[in-house]
């Protein structure tokens, strides 16, 4: 028990760099560092209000019973979606398994650690999710201190099944192409289509089991009988909050049992796995002649070769964005029927003009490759010192990667809205031009950041990419964005809505020029 506290402490040590806030003597490095975890603070605070607001609207409109089963079902959507993520990087990185292999320490509890790490992780995340919907159930059937430890014991184990689920799911694509060299790449986009099929499933099941011609009193229904029909704990979870005791049982049963068997499967495969998945099949490279390339070029084609040969890059930064038509590809044949349920409310059908380009916007900024690009460049950054190009030349690579990558999922999406949702040719290029122009405003700043944080002495990629100020920072930077658009096309006329997108789009662009311009004035290595 010592051993996993002690692994526990130095996980979370790390994860907020708590050594380097109490010991390091470089003030400015202290303000950043206390300044990320403020933001940590931030981003759940925000998450908490995304979370109360849909459960107030299911409150507000009479659903409330609803709740407790729909908050587990959130739970578990945040929770499975953390699990594939972030599994690649703790059990399936062969080289965090050779580095803790030498210490003097039984298999079993580096496994447990980790498993409990990523347990408190998913806890940390489902925690939004369900203290909403405890005060809103409260305020219609009632508070008693019973209820409140029921809801409490409803978190403790709401996160288990996802993580149960998540991690044979994260091995089965890592251990396919665990022979191919450039599995980095392929394993990335193997999860795409994976995340995207689980979380349609997941999310149409309120309007799954919804005839078409339905009305607002036969939502509830049909979001009833869809989380009874799909997911046991969310069927059991009314049950747990009301205290039957053989629901209470049943909760933690079926939450539990799963994780344990993960956990003892893991105690036999663990170290073959690794072993497997850290052989990769070299292949003879052939004699190619060697062209001459321009250096915008020659650094663009550098910035995509870097994100290729890391996962953990590639997921957390570029993955996102195929998520959207990826869903939308799915979305026929995993919901036959579902886009002709929503168009047939009203509420929808007069929404979609305004808010779809909006909804176009979701995924396009929520994660960009040159949030990092500065920092990625780690303890190598000094050859680019050597390079005998300009700041813009250097910043303007990173850019151009970060927007040529972000165009092909955003064209495809644009074009799946339209031909499913047969738009106009002035809004479909609007669900085109919008996310773009998001997606450049957010490179520029997401460069700004990344310039003004930058740290080359990192040990491990995941100190950067999931654990520093600029990646807090620019998610915050796109969900204020986001807001701002939000408002500007809930409060404008409906027949200004065409000519506001595209003022937007302008203004977006114009904002990405200005920060832009003025960071490649500016020495790029010279951190102040």
């Amino acid at each position: 028990m010592a051993e996993l506290r002690l692994l526990l402490r130095l996980e979370g040590t790390n994860a907020f760099r708590l050594n380097e806030i109490r010991h390091t003597q470089d003030k400015k490095q202290k303000r950043r560092l206390v300044l990320m975890l403020a933001l940590y603070i931030l981003l759940g605070m925000t998450g908490l209000a995304y979370a109360s607001l849909l459960m107030w609207g299911l409150y507000a409109g009479g659903f409330a019973g609803l709740l407790p089963a729909l908050s587990v079902l959130l739970a578990f959507a945040l929770s499975l979606t953390l699990s594939l993520i972030r599994s690649q990087g703790l059990f399936f990185s062969p080289q965090g398994y050779e580095r803790l292999a030498a210490l003097p320490l039984k298999s079993s509890t580096v496994i447990l650690a980790r498993l409990t790490g990523l347990y408190l992780s998913a806890l940390a995340l489902s925690a939004p999710a369900l203290l909403p919907a405890a005060v809103f159930h409260s305020l219609s059937f009632g508070f008693s201190m019973k209820k409140l430890l029921l809801w409490l014991l409803t978190l403790l184990f709401s996160p288990m099944p996802a993580i149960a689920a998540g991690l044979p799911l994260a091995a089965l694509p890592a251990l396919l192409l665990s022979r191919l060299k450039n599995r980095s790449l392929l394993a990335a986009f193997a999860v795409v289509p994976l995340i995207s099929y689980l979380m349609i499933r997941l999310y149409s099941l309120p309007m799954e089991r919804t005839d078409a011609s339905a009305l607002l009193g036969l939502i509830g229904g049909g979001i009833g009988r869809g989380l009874s029909g799909f997911y046991l704990p969310a069927r059991l979870a009314a049950g747990v909050i009301q205290g039957d005791v053989r629901s209470i049982l049943s909760f933690i049963a079926c939450c539990l049992f799963p994780l344990l068997a993960v956990y003892a499967l893991l105690l036999i495969v663990y170290a073959p796995l690794e072993a497997l998945l850290g052989r990769v099949r070299l292949r003879r490279a052939g004699r190619q002649a060697c062209r001459a390339l321009s250096p915008l070029t020659a650094l663009t084609l550098k910035e995509a070769r870097r994100m290729a040969s890391s996962p953990l890059y590639l997921i957390n930064t570029g993955v996102g964005l195929w998520m959207a038509p990826a869903a939308l590809l799915l979305l026929p044949a995993v919901s036959p029927g579902l886009l002709e349920t929503a168009l047939a409310l009203p509420a929808v059908r007069e929404a979609l003009p305004r808010y779809l380009p909006l909804a176009a916007c979701a995924l396009s900024a929520i994660a960009l490759p040159a949030t990092v690009s500065i920092s990625m460049e780690g303890k190598s950054a000094w050859l680019m010192c050597t390079a005998p190009v300009s700041t813009g030349t250097l910043l303007g690579a990173k850019a151009l990667f970060s927007l040529l990558y972000c165009l092909p999922p955003i064209l495809l999406t644009a074009v799946l809205l339209a031909a499913r949702l047969r738009l106009s040719a002035a809004l479909f290029l609007l669900c085109l031009l919008l996310p773009l122009s998001l997606c450049a405003a957010c490179t520029a700043i997401g460069l700004a950041l990344d310039r003004r944080f930058a740290r080359f002495d990192w040990e491990s990629e995941r100190q950067i990419i999931k654990s520093s100020a600029q990646t807090g920072l620019g998610l915050l930077t796109a969900l204020a964005l986001l807001a701002l658009l939000f408002l500007c096309f809930r409060f404008v006329p409906e027949g200004f809505i065409l000519p506001l997108g595209y003022a937007l789009c302008a203004a977006l662009l114009s904002l990405g020029a200005a920060v832009f311009r003025r960071l490649s004035r500016a020495p790029l290595y010279q951190i102040p």
